[in-house]
């Protein structure tokens, strides 16, 4: 009876976005998608090169032949493959991909795809800084979603922005882990569960290390630059390596200063310390705990805060 059911064709709405872009889905519960990874790239140019696996089952009565996939405009290099086989697709209205199925997916079977491309200037100038913003609004469940962001090598997270008198943050939402490779920042986000309409958006504020040495300077000081950035890679553990990429100049000089006093000081002379107000000390040792750095404990009438061993405390 099989063959006798209608092919059609079901669309995922996924939406790689910059700034105020939305997406407004059509939602469907006829496919679940039981997992879903996308992995982006950032270059120097503020181009993204990203790479998508899904898993998607088939949940209605009907068999599925096509998938549709919405970008925020036409993609570069674009490549789908099922099981390492290349996958047929076209682009319609300038941006939207259609993939056609190696085979129609049946009611309850499922299938995996994987997708790579390149969106072209998705990072935009702030400053001295650049922002990447990325959103998805799922049309359909989605189950084990996961996002993981490579900043360029020689990058850094940007130091906090003050507007208005308070502090802001420079990756958002909070993510799941934040890591290095030794030469990019990997910035990585995890959900259970994504429900259907569920604003997913990621920001980010990084600053680039554009200066090269003059030929000169380059001559003169490559013999002793490689010697010490060696002692220098042969001195820190690769957690100190992470403290100095991954955190904000402010946080650094909390982290700074919690070191020079054995691992552990109260909040309240960190206030004194630093000149920074209550306020803003508080909201800097919350993204230093989210990060997995310090921990604080009620003491008096303030906070003591203690570095985590890994990052040079006793706790």
């Amino acid at each position: 009876m099989a063959e006798n059911k209608k092919n059609i064709k079901y669309v995922i709405m996924l939406a790689s976005f910059i700034l105020l872009f939305t997406v407004c889905p059509v939602f469907s519960q006829e496919y679940l998608l039981s997992q879903f990874s996308i992995k982006i790239e950032l270059d120097n140019q503020g181009n993204i090169h990203e790479k998508v696996h899904f898993r998607m089952e088939n949940l209605g009565e009907e068999n599925i032949t096509s998938i549709e996939y919405s970008l925020i405009k036409e993609p570069l290099n674009f490549q789908a493959y099922c099981k390492n086989s290349k996958i047929k697709w076209h682009i319609e209205n300038g941006s939207v991909v259609v993939l056609d199925l190696p085979r129609p997916l049946s009611p309850r079977d499922e299938i995996e795809i994987e997708m790579e491309y390149t969106i072209p200037k998705m990072a935009i100038d702030y400053g001295k800084n650049k922002i990447l913003t990325f959103s998805y609004i799922p049309e359909t469940k989605i189950l084990n979603y996961s996002l993981i962001v490579f900043l360029p090598e020689k990058s850094s997270l940007a130091s906090e922005v003050e507007k208005e008198g308070e502090s802001l943050s420079t990756v958002y939402p909070t993510p799941t882990s934040i890591i290095t490779d030794g030469k990019r920042i990997i910035i990585e986000w995890r959900r259970k569960i994504l429900s259907p309409g569920e604003n997913f958006r990621i920001f980010i504020m990084y600053t680039q290390v554009n200066k090269k040495p003059s030929y000169i300077m380059f001559l003169l000081g490559i013999g002793i630059g490689i010697i010490a950035t060696y002692v220098a890679i042969r001195k820190k553990t690769p957690k100190e390596k992470i403290i100095k990429l991954v955190l904000g100049e402010d946080e650094k000089k909390i982290y700074n200063l919690i070191v020079e006093r054995g691992g552990s000081m109260l909040q309240d002379e960190i206030v004194k310390e630093t000149g920074f107000s209550k306020a803003k000390v508080s909201k800097l040792l919350r993204k230093l705990e989210e990060k997995g750095i310090i921990k604080r404990e009620p003491f008096r009438k303030t906070n003591k805060v203690y570095l985590k061993k890994e990052f040079g405390g006793k706790h």
